[in-house]
C-alpha cells in the first residue's frame, strides 16, 4: 500500500497538531490498542495450531481435540503513575489526626520537600510547635525536615529500616534476623533496646556484616519515639499511617482505566483523607476506652449487669 500525501496536506496536519497536541496522543493509544490486540489474537491463535498440531477447520482422524470458535476481543492499555504526591499527615495535641497538605511531586527531590514543607508553614502550621517528624529515610528529607522544623526531632520508620537490613540477609538467615530485629524495637526502653542491639550485633556480625551496619546507623533515628509517652510509641514506630493512604487511593485506583492528570488525583485523595479523617476522630493517637471522658465520668460498675 502506498500512501502520498502533498505539501498542503502536511501544512495541514502540522496545523492541526500544534492546535491539538493531545490529538496526537488520542492517535498513539489507538494505534497501540489495535496494534497490541491483533498481536496477542495472532499469537494465541499460533500457540493453539503448535499444541493441536492442525490448522483451523482441519481434520484429523482418530482426534478427540477440536478447535472452538472465536470472537473479537478488545484490550484496553493502562496507564499508570502520571502523578507523585508529597503527603504530610499531622497529629494534634489531643491526639487526633489529619492530612495537613497533599502536593505532587518527586519524593527522592529535597528541594521538592521543602517547597512543600514551605507551603505548609505558609497556610498556618507553626513550625515551633513540630515536635516529630516520622518519616522513611528517604534521600534529603530528614536534613529539609530539620532545617524546616528546627524544634522537631526524626524517628525513622522501622518497617523501612528493617527491610533494608534484610535485603543485606540470605533468605535462611532471614527469619533469625528479623526476630532478633523484632526485639530491639519493641523493648520495654531505650537503654534494653540498645542491650538487646549488643546481642544483635554480637550475634551476626560475622555473618552479615553488612546487615548489622546498616541497623546500627539507622539505630538512633529507630529508638527516637522512647522520648514520647508510651501509650503513644505503637503509632509512632511507623509510617504505616500514610501507607494506609496510599493503599486506600491504589485500591480505588486499580479498577479505574485512567487517572485523568493531577487534579483528578488530588480529588481522588482528598475524598479519601476526609474518610480517613472521619475514622481517625473516633480513634486518637495513644487513646483507649478507660481514657475517654465518658469512662472517666461515669464508673465503670454501671455498664455491667447486678448479679
Amino acid at each position: 500500500m502506498k500512501i502520498s500525501l502533498s505539501v498542503t496536506d502536511l501544512t495541514k496536519v502540522f496545523k492541526e497538531m500544534q492546535a491539538q497536541p493531545e490529538r496526537i496522543l488520542e492517535v498513539i493509544r489507538t494505534e497501540m490498542n489495535q496494534g497490541v490486540g491483533e498481536y496477542l489474537s495472532e499469537l494465541m491463535r499460533n500457540e493453539l495450531g503448535h499444541f493441536l498440531g492442525r490448522e483451523p477447520y482441519e481434520r484429523k482422524e482418530g482426534e478427540t481435540n477440536h478447535r472452538n470458535g472465536s470472537y473479537e476481543r478488545r484490550f484496553a492499555m493502562k496507564r499508570f503513575g502520571k502523578v507523585t504526591v508529597l503527603v504530610a499527615i499531622g497529629v494534634r495535641e489531643d491526639g487526633t489526626r489529619l492530612v495537613l497538605g497533599l502536593q505532587a511531586g518527586d519524593k527522592e527531590s529535597a528541594s521538592n520537600w521543602r517547597e512543600f514543607f514551605k507551603d505548609l508553614k505558609s497556610r498556618g502550621l507553626r513550625a515551633e510547635f513540630v515536635r516529630l517528624g516520622v518519616m522513611d529515610g528517604l534521600t534529603g528529607l530528614e536534613t529539609v525536615f530539620k532545617e524546616e522544623f528546627s524544634n522537631a526531632q526524626v524517628q525513622r520508620c522501622q518497617v523501612h529500616v528493617a527491610r533494608n537490613v534484610l535485603a543485606k540477609v540470605p533468605q535462611k538467615l532471614k527469619q533469625a534476623v528479623a526476630d532478633n530485629m523484632r526485639s530491639i524495637f519493641y523493648a520495654s526502653s531505650k537503654e534494653k533496646a540498645k542491650e538487646f542491639f549488643g546481642q544483635f550485633k554480637e550475634r551476626w556480625e560475622n555473618e552479615v556484616p553488612s546487615a548489622v551496619k546498616s541497623l546500627e546507623n539507622s539505630l538512633e533515628a529507630c529508638l527516637t519515639f522512647f522520648k514520647f509517652p508510651a501509650e503513644e510509641w505503637q503509632a509512632l514506630r511507623t509510617t504505616n499511617i500514610i501507607e494506609r493512604l496510599n493503599k486506600e487511593f491504589k485500591r480505588r485506583n486499580k479498577p479505574m482505566e485512567i487517572v485523568a492528570g493531577e487534579n483528578a488525583c488530588y480529588r481522588l485523595l482528598a475524598f479519601i483523607s476526609l474518610k480517613m479523617e472521619l475514622h481517625w476522630r473516633k480513634n486518637p493517637i495513644g487513646k483507649v476506652a478507660y481514657n475517654l471522658p465518658i469512662f472517666q465520668k461515669v464508673p465503670l460498675v454501671e455498664f455491667t449487669q447486678n448479679a
